[in-house]
């Protein structure tokens, strides 16, 4: 009877040793995996690998050889993807900078058709931004500088109003049926 006994504690032994030594050669690969992405970051070869922080850095180099559109599309990736709200608000951050930045040199510039919609778009996305993470300092901040260069139109003013008058409404040829009723 001890001898079955002995078994069992060798052969839960031996599972329970090769669970460990698994998890640990998972933790080695994944530190490994890690370890190769922090080097590409540093070397400034970031790829779109899974990791967040190699990410940014590829959108970095990305800004820093003006190619805003390939920015801008890593950024809303990582906007949309099952994270912390802090780390996509931060995201959405980076994205509503490169619209303020390119509202400014579009005005700069004197490109005044790109000013306005770049604007409204730095806007909307630092909005998006601080309704993740509200303490974003740097998003209030940068959504205070937007609204001074375009402020936000008050329609329920009587005056400054120009929403339409209720005759001119647009005619609908669509065929409408009341609910509930035959």
């Amino acid at each position: 009877m001890g001898t079955t006994r002995r078994a069992k504690i060798t052969v839960f032994s031996v599972v329970v040793t090769g669970t460990l030594f698994f998890l640990i050669a998972n933790d080695v690969m994944v530190l490994n995996e890690k370890r190769k992405a922090n080097a590409r970051i540093v070397s400034e070869k970031p790829e779109n690998s899974e990791f967040i922080e190699e990410r940014f850095a590829l959108a970095k180099l990305h800004l820093q050889r003006d190619e805003k559109h390939m920015a801008l599309r890593i950024l809303n990736d990582i906007s949309q993807e099952k994270i912390s709200d802090e780390i996509r608000a931060k995201a959405l951050f980076n994205s509503a900078n490169i619209y303020f930045r390119a509202a400014v040199d579009a005005e700069e510039n004197f490109k005044t058709e790109l000013v306005v919609p770049n604007l409204e778009l730095a806007k909307l996305t630092y909005r998006k931004a601080l309704e993740l993470f509200p303490v974003h300092l740097g998003a209030r901040y940068n959504l205070e500088r937007a609204l001074q260069m375009a402020p936000e139109r008050n329609f329920n003013a009587s005056d400054d109003s120009i929403r339409p008058e209720r005759g001119e409404r647009a005619v609908t040829t669509m065929k409408l049926q009341a609910i509930g009723m035959p």
